[in-house]
């Protein structure tokens, strides 16, 4: 009441006109903020006092949220920057500024947006920012700076503002640093790496301890076993007189030794396939297709451009494996009645592909864990710098695609027999 009776006696004095802004109640003691405008006019020789009033309440109310609106932006973790069409700063918020090294009650409207961004990053924006524009947002990820000169990444989500005439006026930036995240990536990668290095390590040793027990196969074993089939026969021819029970016993000797000698034979090709620095990779993989189907009922066809051609011992042993494995998972699961192997090569990489018309299988629900041939056929894919891929659906057949960097594969293999 003070303040309208010093407002009205000021318009009285000064003819002057005045604004106040004030609070009234209503009958039921509600408040309603009323910005009221007065001034005097003449009325029939009188002065008039005449008063507009403009109920703010609901600008008010307004006024209220983007109070709160402002304090959590200014209060919130993420960084919080709006500049202007040329990038010149509008304004930062707390975190942004504690990040980015400016002071707190520093003018940020001297500053430039550009300060704070990389090159590598100012490169990209250049990129991306007609996309921008057309789009009146972009979201990704991009790399800032800080006055000490520290790069850290973050997650940045940059909007278009327009002006009422549909024109660009600021952009809003909120950035979310994910430098714990790609710490945490960085670190997850290295960990894989180790693990694949450990996988390849562990194949490799597994191969040189086949390589071992085919060698003392091949030496010890299969040369007894001959021994004793040369002895056997020796037996048979020199013995005279002997009876028929003797001589089904010697037959039956002979033809035991027999099968164990091509046992014998059998396993130290599956230990350590010795054909491969014989009579090359093309050549095993026909070899130990028509050994793999010949008493089954698959039709098994290759088409390949690798005939006389030389790799390394590495690629070789790899790429037979995963060869071996595949024909093994066809012939125990897929109930296929054709099968198709196709190997090629070009300048840069070995490319290999099994495809078969069985059953097939959903991918994402098998358990590694119960079926170690496929897993093994990954790590020894990537044990040689190279990836594979398995496509297979239920009734579908089931396709295995291996690829193998030439260069990298040959040159670059970090573990191989001949290091052990």
């Amino acid at each position: 009441k003070e303040t309208v009776r010093k407002r009205i006696d000021k318009v009285f004095n000064t003819e002057a006109p005045a604004s106040a802004e004030i609070k009234l109640f209503t009958k039921n003691k509600k408040k309603i903020p009323l910005l009221i405008n007065s001034w005097l006019i003449d009325y029939h020789g009188e002065n008039v006092l005449v008063g507009v009033g403009v109920d703010l309440t609901t600008l008010k109310e307004k006024e209220e949220e983007l109070n709160k609106l402002a304090g959590i932006v200014e209060n919130t973790q993420a960084y919080v920057l709006i500049v202007d069409v040329n990038l010149k700063l509008l304004y930062a918020n707390g975190s942004a500024k504690k990040k980015l090294g400016i002071e707190p009650d520093e003018d940020v409207t001297t500053l430039s947006g550009l300060d704070f961004v990389p090159d590598s990053s100012k490169e990209r924006m250049v990129i991306e920012g007609p996309k921008l524009y057309a789009e009146g947002k972009w979201v990704g990820e991009i790399d800032y700076l800080t006055r000490s000169g520290e790069v850290f990444p973050v997650l940045e989500v940059a909007i278009v503002h327009n002006d009422i005439a549909g024109f660009p006026q600021y952009i809003s930036l909120t950035l979310i640093n994910i430098e714990e995240q790609k710490n945490a990536e960085k670190e997850l990668q290295r960990l894989n790496n180790e693990l694949r290095e450990l996988s390849s390590h562990l194949l490799n040793i597994r191969e040189k301890e086949r390589s071992q027990i085919a060698k003392e196969i091949h030496d010890e074993l299969a040369q007894n076993l001959v021994a004793l089939s040369m002895n056997v026969a020796w037996l048979k021819n020199s013995l005279k007189d002997k009876t028929k029970d003797v001589e089904n016993i010697l037959n039956e000797q002979l033809d035991i030794t027999e099968t164990v000698i091509k046992a014998s034979r059998t396993l130290f090709n599956s230990l350590h396939p010795s054909m491969l620095d014989e009579i090359g990779l093309e050549a095993a993989i026909q070899w130990h297709m028509k050994n793999v189907f010949k008493l089954s009922n698959i039709e098994a066809v290759i088409d390949s451009n690798i005939e006389n051609e030389k790799f390394s011992k590495d690629i070789n042993l790899g790429f037979f494996r995963i060869f071996q494995e595949s024909l093994t998972n066809v012939l125990r699961y897929s109930k296929a009645t054709q099968v198709s192997i196709k190997i090629f090569k070009n300048t840069e990489s070995l490319y290999m592909t099994i495809a078969d018309n069985g059953i097939g299988f959903d991918v994402e629900k098998v358990d590694v864990k119960q079926h170690h041939g496929l897993l093994g056929m990954r790590e020894r894919a990537y044990a040689l710098n190279g990836k594979i891929e398995i496509q297979s659906a239920s009734g579908k057949g089931t396709k295995v695609e291996v690829q193998v960097p030439l260069l990298v594969a040959e040159e670059e293999t970090i573990y191989t027999l001949n290091n052990y």
